[in-house]
């Protein structure tokens, strides 16, 4: 009777429901790890889609985005086709399972029994390479969302942002288009760096950090020590921006004790300026952000070789850049006044601190309006080192801001141009007068312009026959001959 008993008996083995238990437990890590992918591809095929698109307006105009182009196509097919260079799966919706596409379209199934079936038969005892291969059947049966290494789509997508973020100054002319050079010299660097990624995720080698010396970390050993640090000695190409500040906090925190009331303000600007996002002001927006080692080693390329060796110097530069800054913002007069002493010739050639100083151009304080300009007379006149003028800097820093969103500080530019006596700027200062829009900007240029020449005379006589001031600059030809 109970060997009647146990062959009716539809429960399975004691050790099959073990074996059930346990791999059950890893089919649940399979779905969790396969809808982070999927999350991920539908990310960068957004990201990719958007970018492709909008590069339509601009496809074929720039021979300098010629290579992001191409990068663009080659990744989005690679996305379109699951990742791989032929199509093949695509990619879940929302409402899609990945593992339900695995049975329909995996080159790789297995074919295995589900968990009810095992469940509701007899099954006989399995040998130990039966058990192995049905393990690894669980395992194995799905397809990758897309080839590219694990780390590659993560790391693929802030730079797909980015480019997108600087089309935005492309083909936007202003009086000298340094916006747009400066836009399609980033584009170009980020071109390069999706280029790589695809080279990367087409090796089918799994590449480790050690791995890339040669060509990312090539005489960066401290980014490299930092970078290991970050990822836990793991192989990633993208950290939290949070991650990232807590190992610069560490290494770097000594630089900037020297001025402690810009401590806390040193490291928020150096990652904005690594993630090429001034928007980025509050600090839970930043630590919310993702930065790849790319975007860091775009920032040193554009280092000199002496802050490249040795960041630290770099950091403590920042720090008192921000801290001349803050001073010259004040508005407190002693304050101005020693921060303005502590501009000589190295510390000038800092954007931002040119900045602060045209804005005092503009200040009610008249004291503060002569000191300002007092300096900017000093440093037209400064030799420099026989390479490098300070002159050269603060020119080309003024130009790019006539190009600024503010008007205050597109004003103020104007008038420090002037005291500059920037006569390089005469055909720039003449398009601001002819074709800008505001009329106080207008009219700086037109106060900085030499009283003698053409453009000045010609603004003359069209405002006096009652011609709507900056209108002139786009009437026709034939128009313009009638008035002049």
């Amino acid at each position: 009777m109970d060997e009647v008993r146990d062959s009716i008996d539809p429960r399975p083995p004691l050790f099959t429901s073990q074996f059930l238990a346990s791999d059950l437990a890893d089919i649940e890590q399979i779905e969790e790890k396969r809808q982070m992918e999927a999350a991920i591809g539908r990310r960068l095929m957004e990201a990719t889609n958007q970018l492709n698109l909008a590069l339509d307006d601009f496809r074929g105009r720039y021979k300098e985005l010629r290579h992001l182009e191409e990068s663009i196509q080659t990744l989005a097919s690679i996305v379109r086709h699951g990742g791989r260079d032929q199509p093949s799966v695509p990619l879940p919706s929302e409402n899609e399972s990945a593992m339900d596409l695995d049975f329909i379209n995996s080159d790789r199934a297995t074919t295995t029994l589900s968990p009810s079936t095992v469940l509701g038969s007899t099954i006989a005892p399995l040998e130990d390479d039966q058990r192995t291969m049905i393990t690894q059947s669980y395992r194995s049966c799905r397809t990758e969302l897309f080839e590219l290494d694990d780390d590659v789509p993560p790391t693929t997508i802030p730079h797909l942002q980015c480019c997108k973020n600087l089309l935005g100054n492309v083909g936007n002319y202003g009086p000298c288009r340094v916006n747009e050079i400066k836009a399609i010299t980033s584009l170009m660097r980020h071109g390069r760096t999706i280029s790589r990624l695809i080279e990367l995720s087409r090796s089918r080698v799994s590449f480790t950090l050690d791995s890339l010396k040669e060509y990312e970390f090539k005489f960066r050993p401290t980014l490299l020590m930092q970078w290991k640090s970050c990822c836990d000695n793991k192989t990633k190409l993208a950290v939290p921006v949070k991650t990232y500040k807590y190992e610069l906090t560490g290494n770097y925190s000594s630089h900037v004790r020297k001025r402690p009331a810009v401590a806390d303000q040193v490291f928020p600007e150096l990652l904005r300026r690594i993630l090429d996002r001034p928007d980025l002001t509050r600090e839970e927006d930043l630590d919310n952000q993702i930065i790849t080692v790319y975007q860091i080693i775009h920032y040193l390329e554009e280092l000199k070789a002496e802050e490249q060796r040795e960041f630290g110097k770099h950091v403590e530069m920042l720090s008192l850049e921000l801290f001349i800054s803050g001073e010259l913002e004040s508005g407190d007069e002693p304050s101005v006044l020693r921060a303005i002493g502590l501009l000589q010739s190295l510390l000038v050639r800092k954007h931002s601190n040119m900045k602060a100083l045209a804005i005092m151009l503009l200040d009610e304080n008249k004291k503060l309006r002569d000191a300002a300009a007092a300096h900017l007379r000093h440093i037209a006149n400064e030799p420099g080192d026989g390479t490098w003028r300070p002159r050269d800097f603060a020119l080309a820093s003024y130009l790019e801001l006539l190009e600024d969103k503010s008007k205050k500080l597109r004003r103020a530019s104007c008038i420090a141009l002037g005291f500059l006596n920037a006569k390089e700027a005469l055909r720039q200062l003449q398009y601001v007068c002819m074709a800008g829009q505001e009329p106080e900007i207008r009219e700086a240029a037109k106060n900085v312009l030499p009283k003698g020449s053409a453009i000045h005379q010609r603004k003359c006589i069209v405002e006096r026959r009652g011609i709507i001031k900056g209108r002139f600059y786009f009437f026709p030809a034939t128009m313009r001959r009638g008035f002049i």
